[in-house]
């Protein structure tokens, strides 16, 4: 035997939406003031930490996995998102190993 559901009566008046600000909250813009003045010296300083990375990373060559040889870059320019190739066996590529932080 189905039930019957009761029909909810519609309310007369609909719920009123929120209206938005005319600006943004102090808050924001209190961050976005220090963001802007800090800019520059954030940038260096996550400048010299990637530079730090690079040259620990400059002198270490990875070995390959499978044949146990050093592997070649395919791509020689400084910086590059390229792979590392093993010709003499069949691992072919392998992405750039991550950078420690």
């Amino acid at each position: 035997m189905p039930q019957q559901r009761l029909a909810r009566p519609e309310p007369e008046i609909p719920p009123t939406r929120p209206a938005l600000a005319e600006d943004a909250p102090r808050f924001l813009l209190l961050e976005r003031e220090v963001e802007i003045e800090y800019r520059p010296q954030m940038l260096a300083a996550l400048q010299s930490k990637v530079d730090a990375c690079a040259a620990t990373a400059r002198g270490t060559t990875p070995v390959c996995p499978q044949c146990g040889q050093p592997m070649r870059c395919q791509d020689t320019r400084e910086v590059s998102a390229g792979a590392l190739r093993m010709l003499a066996c069949p691992r072919v590529a392998l992405p750039l190993p991550a950078l420690p932080l």
